[in-house]
């Protein structure tokens, strides 16, 4: 068992039992970094957050009654949450709304997240599936250190219908932010901005009840299967825009453009030549609609006002696609699945267009022409590999931080997977 807080790593936190079960132990073991949380979400000057009034009447009005009837389990983990962690519900719903709060405000739209899905099929049965990203996300989270890896065991599932074990990167409090289960699904998440996005400009009394985005990637991950998951991420109620990357074991990997009327698909369609007769593919998004379908669409707009998005996904899919496609043989022999991931990895801590670039940094210097200098960085980087059933996070900025490893054991402990490290 991993220690529970580590310099290079995020604190593991371990659950089990039913979802109220399951949320209490999460509150407790991680109270200080909820309460963080909740403090700079609420009361802090740098807060992307609309005031704690209009928070409140969202919650009450628009998420809760959405949470009560889509997703039950959800509402009682995060009443668990609440009780673990000795804070009110109404807050731990906010810190799983705080990405579609922060739209209401009209948060700068300075780009978070590039993801990416990578699959090689050698032809007898698929050998690599992975989706991975880095999270950019506000610096205090890394500062403070109240981001966490999850790790939900649940034991009354059958690993058919649904998982017996989920493990997610998230900020303490939150369900998932991305994440993979012992189904063999894994989801990654960036952000989109659409002028179909709900704003405080609209009266709060014509505002449907609909669920926050994190709870619907929570949702993904409790599913047993590939097409039960993508009904769930492609149909919940939603009044914002985002993206998902979604894959499972099974060789399929798609991404997923939502806006809150409609959702837009892409596969991977960019064929790698690799040595011998494997063949590969990819697919990387970042922060603007890329879907042919969506951008033929002259009722639905992609608001993002340009950026480093405009160039990190076609960067991450360059650095991979080179790298995993050169022909002469490693310097050191080692199996293919290590070659990829060390690719990715290399990838991920690329500085072009620095320091906005594909790893990005906090201090930002001088910018012109209206550039935001917002303190964002890339708070952590992740590799789900669906095959192997293997975790792999840098906590911070992966040009200079540590990679961890965490499995989900192969040996069944009752209906429970257990984590190994």
């Amino acid at each position: 068992m991993s220690p529970s807080v580590t310099a290079s790593g995020y604190q593991h936190v371990v659950v089990s039992g039913s979802p109220y079960e399951r949320g209490t132990m999460h509150g407790k073991q991680a109270i200080e970094k909820i309460r963080t949380n909740i403090q700079r979400y609420k009361h802090s000057a740098s807060s992307t957050l609309p005031n704690s009034d209009i928070c409140a009447t969202f919650i009450r009005n628009v998420y809760l009654p959405a949470i009560e009837k889509d997703f039950v389990a959800g509402l009682e983990e995060m009443r668990g949450i609440a009780d673990g962690a000795e804070v009110d519900l109404s807050d731990i719903i906010l810190l799983n709304a705080r990405y579609d709060l922060a739209r209401l405000q009209g948060t700068s739209k300075v780009g978070e997240c590039t993801s990416m899905a990578y699959l090689q099929d050698r032809g007898a049965e698929m050998d690599e599936v992975y989706v991975a990203q880095n999270w950019d996300m506000s610096s205090w989270l890394y500062d403070e250190d109240t981001i966490i890896v999850l790790e939900s065991h649940n034991p009354a599932a059958d690993n058919e219908s649904s998982p017996s074990t989920i493990i997610a990167l998230t900020e303490a409090g939150q369900l998932a932010r991305s994440g993979m289960n012992s189904c063999g699904l894994g989801l990654c998440a960036n952000s989109l901005w659409s002028n179909e996005d709900a704003s405080l400009e609209q009266p709060i009394s014509e505002s449907k009840p609909v669920l926050p985005f994190t709870l619907a990637r929570r949702m993904f991950l409790e599913c047993g299967n590939f097409a039960a998951g993508l009904k769930a991420v492609c149909s919940f109620p939603r009044h914002v825009s985002g993206n998902v990357i979604v894959g499972t074991r099974e060789g399929v990997a798609i991404d997923v453009e939502l806006t809150p009327s409609s959702y837009f698909t892409l596969s991977p369609q960019v064929p790698l030549s690799l040595p011998g007769s494997s063949t590969s593919t990819i697919l990387t998004h970042a922060n603007h609609f890329v879907s042919p379908a969506m951008q033929s669409r002259p009722d639905i707009l992609d608001t993002y006002t340009g950026g480093s998005s405009l160039f990190r996904d076609r960067r991450l899919l360059g650095l991979v696609s080179k790298d995993l496609a050169i022909d002469e043989p490693p310097i050191v022999e080692s199996p293919r699945d290590a070659r990829t991931i060390d690719s990715i990895k290399r990838a991920f801590a690329d500085h072009a267009g620095f320091p906005r670039s594909l790893c990005e940094h906090e201090d930002k210097g001088e910018q012109k022409y209206g550039a935001v200098t917002g303190n964002t960085m890339t708070v952590a980087s992740v590799i789900y590999d669906l095959q192997k059933l293997e975790m792999h996070i840098c906590k911070g900025n992966p040009c200079c931080g540590t990679w961890i490893t965490y499995r989900i054991s192969k040996e069944r402990k009752g209906n429970v997977l257990g984590f190994k490290l």
